[in-house]
């Protein structure tokens, strides 16, 4: 029952204050140009390239959410459709983004044979070229949108996640952020605002790259300066 429930949950827990105030931790950290190649002792190559995300309350965050999701973010998305299954060059290809306090990244992975690595970059170049070229069509961001509301409610009806989202959320910004305030900015964004914010996170002058695994055979600085810059 709710209310003997909350009642024993105040008897134990009520009297728990904060010891100190609120106060947003300031680490100062900024994204750095980065470039790092590791060999290892496998068949694959492994690489990621990177650019300039943003920030955990950045205004724009939603917008980038869908972007993600229809760039990189399934099986559905472009990069997997175009460069996995049109064209069998990746085991895997996906892209993701991070989140932080001051800043953010915007991340592609794929995983692929060493001698596809050329073609691999190719194309991931022509699809963010496409990408920020023109808006995704309304009826795309439309469904996206539904697809992530969608997904979003159905995490709130485990315990364990309003929990652990309850929880980071007042760590994070010292207060919970409730369920209607995110599906509302989530429908608030526009394909306008999806395009703007994907021209504004792929600065190719500010990429990034890692590549781990069988390096033979490429010069990833060359490929990146060919098809990026």
């Amino acid at each position: 029952e709710e209310k003997e429930m909350l009642g024993k949950l105040n008897e134990k827990l009520g009297g728990w204050k904060r010891e100190t105030p609120f106060v947003q931790h300031d680490t100062h950290a900024a994204y750095q140009i980065s470039c790092v190649e590791k060999e290892k002792d496998i068949e694959q190559v492994h690489v990621c390239l990177a650019f300039p995300g943003l920030t955990r309350e950045h205004p724009q965050k939603y917008a980038l959410a869908i972007f993600n999701t229809l760039f990189g973010g399934g099986m559905s998305s472009r990069l997997f459709q175009k460069i996995r299954e049109e064209n069998g060059l990746t085991y895997s290809i996906y892209s993701y983004t991070t989140a932080f306090a001051d800043t953010g990244v915007f991340t592609i992975c794929a995983s692929m044979n060493p001698n596809q690595t050329e073609r691999v970059f190719e194309l991931i170049a022509e699809e963010l070229k496409e990408v920020t070229a023109e808006a995704f069509p309304e009826q795309l961001i439309a469904v996206t949108k539904e697809q992530m509301i969608s997904n979003f409610i159905i995490g709130t009806e485990s315990t364990l996640n309003r929990m652990t989202a309850a929880g980071a959320s007042l760590l994070l910004r010292g207060e919970v952020q409730e369920t209607e305030e995110v599906i509302a900015k989530i429908e608030a964004v526009t394909a306008a605002d999806v395009l703007a914010t994907a021209r504004a996170v792929l600065d190719t002058e500010k990429i990034s790259y890692s590549a781990v695994g069988n390096l033979k055979g490429n010069d990833f600085g060359a490929l990146v300066e060919k098809f990026f810059k």
